[in-house]
Parts: C-alpha cells; structure tokens; sequence
C-alpha cells in the first residue's frame, strides 16, 4: 500500500494505485501558479512525502490509542 496526500483538502490516504480523483474530496486537478503568476491545472492527489507519511501513521496511532482508552 501507498501512501497518497490531496492538495485540494490535504487528506492523506493508503491505496494501491494513484486513484484519478480523492476518495475524500473527488478534485481530480487543482490550479496552480509558478513564481511568475502563470497559472495551470496539476493533478490534486500526488505521492505522499516521507513527513506526511510519518505524520499519518502518529495520527493513526494516538487515534487508536484514544479509542482503546475508551473502550475500557
């Protein structure tokens, strides 16, 4: 599984495949601008940095910790 981050609504996501569109959202492409204002359409989901990743899976974690405190 890959980790996959959408710069539409920043949701970070595991899937096999880079889907078309986000699961979350459904952007398929988002605008972007170049340092001289010129402005074009990039994909929205893009293959997640090593950070988001690590950022995820503590996320994942304290998220499963909190539900395990809970539920005893």
């Amino acid at each position: 599984m890959n980790y996959f981050t959408c710069d539409a609504c920043h949701y970070i996501f595991k899937s096999d495949d880079m889907p078309s569109s986000c699961p979350s959202c459904s952007a398929s492409s988002i605008i972007a601008q170049n340092s001289i204002s010129k402005k074009f359409k990039i994909p929205a989901v893009r293959p997640s940095t090593e950070t988001e990743i690590a950022q995820s899976r503590q996320a994942d974690t304290k998220e499963s910790a909190k539900k395990h405190s809970l539920s005893m």
